[in-house]
């Protein structure tokens, strides 16, 4: 019997990486979905859902109830989209090479038809075939992710269907499918949790760590804010060595 959201997130709390590997592999493509919808890049779209995932990860001792854990992802998902948006808003992108434009230029097509058929539909119809498509997740499965009824949600992908034409369709859950990320998005979220020197630790230390909001990056110790929109700020203290641990919390330690 599948684990539901809430014995994964307990587990993953009591240090369990697996359930979080499981967290991540369930919820991985909605993730995605909705980054995509937001940003129209691939690239950037799958950058926003590892920051999403680490984020979760690290906040997971906020997450009153663990059985909300899909709709709370959504938020933090949702949060650093708007944040990117916002700094792209001051940036000044520059030409592209055109060996690049060359290389690109189907894609690039197929690309700007999809986003110019979700882009006329109502945000939230957008977003609901968006996810709909991407990894056939149930009705369910949606509903529960974006915190809406499943009746609202069913309303919003028949009203998304009936505005686009039968073929432009059949293209957007192809190039969904040729978009949405693999194995290797999650293998990316878990180096990079690594490499914050989490899971290295012993379980009872690794949850006094989370509780703190303190981890290690390259090496040095950081100290992690997490605003209230769901941004997060990383500071390393001028220090080259780790702290004492006991040997109750020794990285070291076998568990």
């Amino acid at each position: 019997m599948r684990p539901d959201d809430s014995e994964l997130v307990i587990a993953t709390r009591e240090g369990d990486r697996d359930a979080f590997a499981d967290l991540l592999r369930r919820y991985r493509d909605a993730a995605f979905g909705v980054a995509y919808h937001r940003t129209g890049e691939a690239a950037t779209a799958e950058d926003l859902t590892q920051d999403a995932f680490v984020q979760a990860y690290l906040r997971l001792g906020e997450l009153r109830d663990p059985g909300r854990f899909a709709p709370w992802l959504f938020a933090i998902t949702r949060n650093l989209c708007n944040q990117h948006q916002r700094s792209r808003n001051h940036e000044t992108e520059g030409p592209v090479p055109e060996t690049a434009v060359d290389g690109l230029e189907r894609q690039a097509a197929t690309r700007d038809l999809v986003r110019r058929a979700l882009a006329g539909l109502p945000p939230d119809n957008g977003l609901a075939i968006t996810l709909f498509y991407i990894d056939g997740y149930s009705y369910g499965e949606i509903s529960s992710f974006l915190g809406v009824p499943t009746t609202t949600l069913k309303g919003r992908i028949e009203r998304g269907r009936r505005q686009l034409r039968e073929e432009m369709v059949a293209m957007l859950k192809e190039h969904l499918d040729e978009q949405k990320p693999g194995a290797d998005l999650d293998e990316m979220v878990i180096e990079r949790l690594s490499t914050a020197d989490i899971w290295a630790l012993p379980r009872d230390a690794q949850r006094e760590r989370l509780r703190q909001g303190f981890v290690y990056l390259d090496g040095e110790l950081a100290m992690c804010w997490f605003a209230g929109d769901g941004g997060c700020t990383a500071s390393a203290e001028p220090r080259r060595s780790r702290p004492s641990w006991s040997s109750k919390t020794n990285p070291s330690t076998p568990r």
